[in-house]
């Protein structure tokens, strides 16, 4: 039995749509029926068949090409997850040492350093909270990497459904895929080209006075955290989808324009 989550068996379901919205179309053109209603939907439908098949049969190009792009960046899948292991192992060597001199506080029982208990409380849910951010990005560029061919093909597909039923969604998919494949794995490059350093570092993390190290905590490594692991992901994420959402109303051709112009009859 085929197996619904092969890439190639999509596109034959994609294209025995778009033959079908196709004929649809021609048969429209034939009907002896003068609804203005019904009869503009025949170049509609025959267009979109045509359209649906240059998309299909340029699946593996699309795939080559955007390769050939992120290549041509500097971007790889293999830098993208070593950089994000390395800021995960960054942020629970902090957390760790967040603990640490909690526990050490607590333990000695000097009543004029509980008051640092609580700052240190709030600095481990923040970086719980950025822990669970990069995590999040993680899951989403193993789910694009790993399956970029089949959310191409499922929108290729979702695409060629007559009438243009799941045209929106359809372009909306192929183009969301395609910009986050080829540009997420630029992250790290990003952050770099605007902090110097797409890594967080940090010197004598672990203070011998408590004081001192709530006071690195809130002035530098906790910012610093933030800004890597939170705000820049979100600005480069939004920049992401608004060029997914260009791409995919270019490829839809809007409400009721193609991107290129298929003259019929």
């Amino acid at each position: 039995m085929p197996k619904l989550y092969d890439p190639f068996q999509l596109l034959f379901y994609a294209n025995s749509l778009a033959i079908l919205t196709y004929f649809i179309g021609t048969l429209i053109y034939a009907l002896p029926i003068p609804l203005y209603g019904l009869k503009r939907w025949a170049p509609r439908l025959v267009s979109d068949g045509i359209y649906a098949s240059v998309l299909i049969n340029s699946f593996l190009g699309i795939i080559f090409l955007s390769n050939e792009i992120a290549e041509a960046l500097g971007a790889s899948w293999a830098d993208f997850f070593s950089w994000a292991s390395s800021v995960v192992n960054i942020q629970f060597s902090i957390f760790s040492s967040i603990r640490y001199v909690y526990a050490l506080v607590s333990a000695s029982g000097t009543p004029g350093l509980d008051f640092i208990l609580a700052p240190l409380s709030f600095f481990s849910s923040m970086l719980t909270g950025t822990i669970t951010s990069i995590e999040t990005i993680i899951v989403l560029a193993q789910i694009i990497d790993s399956n970029y061919a089949l959310l191409l093909a499922l929108g290729v597909a979702l695409f060629s459904i007559p009438f243009r039923i799941g045209r929106s969604i359809g372009a909306g998919l192929m183009a969301s895929s395609t910009v986050f494949y080829i540009g997420l794995p630029y992250l790290p490059k990003f952050i770099a080209g605007i902090l110097g350093s797409a890594l967080p570092s940090f010197s004598q993390l672990l203070q011998n006075n408590p004081l001192d190290f709530v006071n690195l905590m809130a002035q530098s490594v906790l910012p610093a955290i933030i800004n890597v692991t939170v705000f820049l992901p979100a600005a480069y994420i939004f920049i992401l989808a608004g060029l997914s959402a260009g791409l995919a109303t270019a490829l839809s051709g809007g409400s009721s324009r193609l991107p290129f112009p298929i003259d019929i009859f």
